[in-house]
């Protein structure tokens, strides 16, 4: 072939790279095909993104934020850049798809603008089916990715594509909370900021919920999750934490909303038996193993408040103390 042909090629690849920059994850590592996780840049608002129904509805499923900012959520893909190039680029209309097998509501998890939701008098995020083609309904399920000021930040946009001339009006997708605290994306005035974090499949597939099933629980983390019949979809997820009315802290252990969100493992410990296994009706410790409380200088192991009867987390028991000891048996 014309070496000609391999320079224009080159020279082609190039300009691409330096006209649109490549999206990078909190490592810097440029993004590809992978899955990521969407993390908001301020702490202490929210965690990761995850499926949610709307006004108590389980289906349809619109993308909302997780409200523990220790939870990841569901990671996503991003693909279908006309560029080509194979690095996902900035200020690029794509789509994004949540990175989940399959969803209770039996529809696809392509992100798309939905209609106005005269009640909230909001435009959300939604799922719904794979874009196909660049029809007029495919156009609401492109989207932008646009760096935001100088913290390494990222923001969605979403730029409609219309018959009439001219460029689109572009809005930003930011977090709508709606009557139920829920966190829901949708589009505004004030973006959401946001970092890319790459998807683990091994550290993942190590806590999943059917990793460990009829095995003897000894050292390591455990998800938690609660058992649910086949036909009882609407019961949460595992376990996570979260701030207690209006102060941030200390934080309460609680039930991850989404059944789709694993939350976080923990650990059992310190119990008086010396067997090398979690005993069954034996008082033992018990830690959410996660490195810190990110918003909360305190450690994580669960300990009762009496005067509300919540569990919550607090410092490691030194010796044994009654509030901090469970009781784990065949049923609770």
């Amino acid at each position: 072939m014309n070496p000609t042909f391999y320079l224009v090629l080159a020279l082609t690849a190039v300009l691409a790279s330096n006209a649109c920059g490549a999206v990078v994850d909190i490592d810097g590592n440029t993004i590809f095909h992978e899955s990521y996780y969407v993390l908001p840049v301020i702490r202490g608002r929210g965690g990761g993104l995850t499926l949610a129904g709307r006004g108590g509805e389980l289906c349809p499923l619109d993308i909302v934020q997780e409200s523990s900012e220790l939870d990841e959520g569901i990671p996503v893909k991003f693909s279908n850049w006309r560029l080509k190039v194979a690095f996902v680029p900035e200020s690029q209309n794509l789509n994004i798809e949540t990175d989940i097998g399959a969803t209770i509501c039996v529809q696809s998890t392509y992100w798309r603008v939905g209609e106005f939701d005269h009640e909230r008098k909001q435009y959300f995020v939604v799922a719904g089916p794979k874009p196909e083609g660049f029809g007029q309904d495919s156009l609401k399920s492109f989207f932008k990715i646009e760096k935001s000021g100088d913290l390494g930040a990222y923001k969605f946009v979403f730029c409609p594509r219309t018959c009439d001339a001219g460029s689109p009006k572009c809005s930003d997708v930011g977090i709508f909370v709606d009557e139920l605290g829920v966190r829901r994306l949708a589009l505004s005035d004030e973006p959401f900021l946001v970092i890319y974090g790459r998807h683990d499949h091994k550290r993942r597939q190590a806590h999943s919920r059917h990793e460990r099933i009829g095995e003897i629980i000894r050292g390591g983390a455990y998800r938690v999750f609660p058992v649910r019949n086949y036909w009882d979809h609407n019961r949460g997820g595992g376990l996570s934490f979260a701030s207690h009315g209006r102060n941030q802290c200390p934080l309460d252990v609680v039930q991850a909303p989404s059944m789709y969100d694993d939350g976080v493992a923990v650990k059992f410990s310190n119990w008086r038996s010396g067997l090398n296994f979690a005993p069954e009706a034996e008082n033992l410790n018990i830690e959410m193993a996660i490195a810190d409380t990110l918003a909360c200088i305190n450690s994580n192991y669960w300990r009762i408040d009496y005067d509300s009867g919540r569990v919550m987390a607090g410092p490691k028991p030194e010796e044994y103390i009654r509030r901090r000891w469970f009781l784990p048996d065949t049923e609770i």
